[in-house]
């Protein structure tokens, strides 16, 4: 007679994330120490046809030497991973599932898991993203009195951004954790291994960052400042001004002094702000609940009002030489569009999607004269059949594009801006992880 077969176990000595989590948080390089391998390894479990269905900081462990360890593959459901993503095989490593039946832990669960609906491993990205807002701000995004309100929490509630809490931290962070803790799975990162990448990339970036060291001027601020100062107490203000010129005469030559006035003051973020063409207007993008929508303000007093809003990212605003609309790039749906909507209000229109997956400053879709002088044509940055990010011209009417820079092979070309005259075109060239300008002309 056969033995009977037994489980077998290991014993992995170490800390889980939960014993390591500081209350306000880690760092975002220690933070992506642990995000990266970690997303690493859900990978590999989701190339092995396997999605966990229970991640959680106590089922991550770190051991003496560093190294992270996916725990408790319990509910483990197996799938095919050659399959489509929707259609996950009806076998589970567990004896006691039913359909409808919800597993897991609450806190960490995807929108379709709470509901007992099938699951893919776009359930697991979910739950990734919940424990990466969790490493970064120190406490859940979704949280009830009850397991029922967490449950509705999860379905219906959209958490503030990682960046809300935590202001030094990237906005191309808040937007990786956004993505993951999509409601829809269609939205979210579509494998673990997509995420890594993301993950590595803004790791790449932030060591960049880290490394470069330039002596600073005390009268210049660099534009490419990712993290506010704060000062005692006071509360970060992102405030858009503009500088009138004075010139005061005293003796010889008038040497030139700059009053800043303060044109609109939040708490939160106003960033990339553009001159309407009569100089009577500011549009810019401002974050109040997590996302980024647009808006113009009149510089001589008055409300900064919506122009384009709703989920998911609105950026970029960019002034049409008429001053009639405002051209600017959309994460509302997939394929990072280019949206047109009347600077007096109204329906946007969508003109084109950009296809680019990040939008970050490592990819910029439109530099700060992107419209023909005419109107007519706008300059976008978009991949072309080798994947590489070309500068393309778009007619506003149409949607036709034509690419007007081609760049070698491990560049990209991003932020195109006609000159004054029209006749020439400056753009940013990414060439081998350096960037340079490179001026097109034509």
């Amino acid at each position: 007679m056969d033995p009977c077969p037994t489980d077998t176990m290991e014993l992995v000595e170490g800390r889980t994330l939960t014993q390591l989590l500081p209350t306000e948080g880690f760092t975002l390089s220690r933070m992506l120490e642990i995000a990266i391998p970690l997303a690493d390894a859900v990978s590999s479990a989701h190339r092995a046809g396997i999605t966990h269905r229970d991640l959680k900081p106590d089922n991550i462990m770190i051991d003496g030497e560093g190294r992270l360890r996916v725990l408790d593959f319990g509910l483990a459901k197996l799938h095919d991973p050659s399959g489509p993503a929707g259609d996950p095989l009806a076998a589970t490593v567990t004896s006691d599932t039913a359909a409808g039946r919800v597993l897991g832990t609450v806190a960490y669960m995807s929108p379709e898991q709470a509901e007992g609906k099938n699951v893919d491993p776009r359930s697991d990205v979910f739950s990734l993203g919940t424990i990466l807002y969790e490493m970064a701000t120190g406490r859940r995004p979704f949280q009830g009195d009850t397991t029922m309100s967490t449950i509705g929490a999860i379905l219906k509630d959209e958490p503030s951004s990682i960046t809300e809490s935590r202001p030094a931290l990237p906005r191309h962070a808040g937007r990786i954790v956004r993505r993951c803790l999509a409601k829809n799975p269609d939205r979210r990162y579509q494998t673990a291994l997509d995420l890594r990448n993301e993950l590595e990339e803004l790791k790449a970036d932030f060591d960049s960052d880290d490394q470069v060291v330039a002596p600073v001027t005390p009268a210049i601020a660099s534009r490419h400042s990712h993290i506010p100062i704060l000062v005692g107490a006071m509360v970060l203000i992102a405030i858009a001004a503009v500088i009138t010129i004075q010139l005061r005469h005293q003796g010889g030559s008038p040497p030139i002094g700059y009053t800043p006035r303060p044109v609109t003051a939040t708490s939160g973020w106003d960033n990339s702000p553009n001159w309407s063409p009569d100089g009577k207007f500011v549009a810019f993008e401002r974050m109040k609940s997590g996302n980024f929508d647009i808006y113009v303000k009149p510089l001589e007093g008055g409300d900064a009002v919506v122009r384009a809003g709703g989920p998911g990212e609105q950026t970029s605003p960019r002034w049409t030489p008429d001053g009639r609309y405002l051209a600017y790039i959309s994460r509302h749906e997939p394929g990072s569009a280019v949206f047109l909507v009347p600077a007096d209000g109204g329906t946007p229109r969508k003109l084109i999607a950009t296809n680019i997956p990040t939008l970050d400053l490592t990819a910029g879709p439109m530099g700060d004269r992107p419209w023909s002088s005419d109107g007519e044509t706008l300059l976008v940055s978009m991949p072309t059949e080798t994947r590489q990010l070309a500068v393309h011209r778009v007619d506003r009417t149409t949607g036709n594009t034509e690419q007007v820079t081609f760049p070698p092979s491990g560049s990209s070309d991003s932020e195109a801006t006609h000159s004054f005259d029209g006749k020439r075109v400056l753009f940013r060239r990414l060439v081998s992880g350096f960037r340079e300008a490179r001026v097109h002309t034509g």
